[in-house]
């Protein structure tokens, strides 16, 4: 495995090496306040000098080194075969009708729902492996959510479909990264008891916050009139890995370390870990549509906000919140499936997610008020990884194609387009790392930047970092890069550069040593070409997708991630 890991590195720095004339950030130019980072002893660790030194390759079902299968129909059934179910006391609801003809099917078959409406009153969970739900179109099978009426507002509604377990993680035996410093990116790390592990073993890079770090990243002076900093806490990263060999004191895993594990901020644990999950499984050409009430519509004394901007709308909320909900579930797929009237998002990957495609899916007709925690369209959240979200388009959703909190990449958005959007794409708040977007759409904000107390009462702060954009069209883009542990780029993006949402003041000329609390300005991230505040670009770059450009490179170079488990 690292036989040709190295022969796939080599060939992709010297094909790419034109790309590589911009300078890393040096923790000199930061200012005397930080901790020193070490240089690593490592002589093959590269810090990341351009998108192209950051493998997104290995993503999605099987890592990308697979088509997603075609299954077998291994029953079909009509809505006319649920009713007479339920009629003869076969099941008690269509809901529980569909889970047991899930659960009954033969391993690698798929249950076809003819077309029609198929009404359900809570979540259908797919908790079997080997299994696919798969309608005759979206423009013909449709599976219903039922409203569910509460006279608690606050209640969270229900999912029309869930794929996977509830989310338990188990812990075995850790060994201590012994590099002081471990730049994102590298497919490897050294450890003090590398005998404790074999390829195949699932793990955790534990990766603790320290004061330090927040420190460092400015985030414990948050102008925030309640939270003034992030717990630290909630700011431990958990990186899901599969060690693919081992030599030496070195593990290798199936995909990068997505930021930097440096001993001066607290270093990195490698843990044994085991994960219940499904796999193999997949939900494909359907529509799922949410009830609503019609008649509720926004006023000003309902919301005055977002009614002063956009008049009266539909916008009950007694109804489904989502339409598929994963969770614990890897190699499984999610493909032309369509999403209406739902409160939150169409398709929302959750904790252990990992190696999951969405593929050519649609959000349209959001029904909520347009306020925050609402209108996500396909989103992607923590303790998940390595998933693909592409051809995929949302209408009228406020953050589109999003990652909310704290996303431990990598993750990819491929393709995709927002039209209508009220709000901005890209990561939304509290440190999601090593996201590409490649080829995104939108006719409102793209931003990877620190948005500070920006949303009154909950300390956003930094969006993400070690996040690419790549070839991405919107109507303005900010790009910052933390001060520490990564960075960001915008290449190849046609729009207009903004320095920043919350933090606006142009960083050109600064002294990041004498940055107080109060400045309003942030670094500046990588952009290609370079750009002023204020400029527009309409220059893309050569390579029209990052991610593929890198997946044909790796397969030509015989490197396939399911070769080394």
């Amino acid at each position: 495995m690292s036989y040709r890991l190295r022969i796939f590195l080599s060939l992709l720095s010297l094909a790419l090496a034109a790309c590589q004339t911009e300078e890393v950030l040096t923790d000199e130019s930061l200012g005397t306040a930080l901790p020193e980072v070490s240089v690593s002893e490592d002589p093959g660790f590269k810090d990341a000098r351009t998108p192209w030194d950051l493998d997104f390759s290995r993503v999605g079902y099987r890592w990308s080194d697979r088509d997603i299968p075609v299954y077998p129909v291994g029953r079909a059934i009509s809505p006319s075969d649920v009713g007479e179910a339920i009629a003869s006391g076969e099941a008690p609801d269509t809901t529980t009708f569909l889970e047991q003809a899930l659960e009954a099917l033969p391993d690698g078959t798929a249950l076809l729902l003819k077309e029609g409406d198929y009404h359900v009153h809570r979540a259908v969970i797919i908790s079997k492996s080997n299994v696919v739900l798969r309608g005759e179109g979206a423009d013909k099978t449709r599976i219903v959510a039922k409203a569910v009426k509460s006279a608690d507002v606050n209640k969270v509604k229900y999912t029309c479909l869930a794929m996977g377990l509830p989310y338990k993680v188990t812990y075995g035996q850790e060994a201590t990264v012994t590099d002081s410093h471990v730049p994102f990116g590298a497919m490897y790390c050294n450890v003090d008891t590398p005998d404790l592990f074999v390829p195949g073993d699932r793990v955790e890079i534990y990766r603790p916050a320290t004061q330090e770090w927040l420190s460092a990243i400015r985030m414990d002076c948050i102008d925030d009139p309640v939270h003034t900093s992030w717990p630290l806490a909630d700011f431990d990263m958990q990186m899901e890995r599969i060690v693919t060999a081992v030599s030496g004191h070195r593990i290798y895993f199936d995909a990068p370390v997505p930021m930097d594990l440096d001993a001066c901020y607290g270093g990195a644990k490698i843990r044994k870990c085991t994960v219940n999950r499904i796999s193999e499984s997949g939900i494909e050409d359907l529509a799922l549509v949410a009830e609503y009430d019609p008649s509720v519509v926004c006023t000003a004394e309902l919301d005055y906000s977002s009614f002063r901007k956009y008049g009266a709308y539909e916008c009950d909320e007694n109804h489904a919140r989502s339409g598929i909900w994963c969770r614990a579930a890897e190699h499984c797929w999610i493909k032309g499936v369509t999403g209406k009237h739902f409160l939150f998002a169409t398709v929302s990957l959750q904790k252990g997610s990992r190696n999951i495609t969405v593929s050519d899916c649609h959000s349209k007709e959001p029904r909520s008020l347009i306020t925050g925690s609402r209108r996500y369209a396909f989103v992607i959240g923590k303790n998940s990884a390595l998933n693909l979200i592409k051809d995929c388009t949302a209408d009228k959703d406020r953050h589109m194609f999003v990652t909310p909190n704290r996303a431990e990449g990598p993750h990819v958005f491929l393709r995709c387009k927002g039209t209508n959007c009220y709000s901005n794409a890209g990561p939304h708040c509290w440190w999601a790392v090593y996201v590409l977007y490649d080829n995104l759409e939108v006719d409102n904000k793209l931003s990877v930047e620190d948005v500070g107390g920006e949303a009154n009462e909950s300390s956003h702060g930094w969006q993400g970092t070690n996040h690419v954009l790549w070839n991405c069209t919107a109507t303005s883009i900010v790009c910052h890069s933390p001060w520490v542990t990564g960075r960001n780029w915008a290449w190849g993006c046609v729009g207009t550069k903004a320095w920043g949402s919350y933090f606006k003041e142009s960083p050109r000329d600064k002294d990041p040593s004498t940055w107080v609390y109060t400045d309003k300005w942030r670094l500046d991230g990588d952009w290609n070409p370079v750009l002023d505040g204020g400029q527009t670009n309409s220059v893309r770059m050569e390579a029209e997708s990052l991610f593929e450009t890198q997946l044909a490179a790796r397969h030509a170079a015989g490197d396939y991630v399911m070769a080394g488990i």
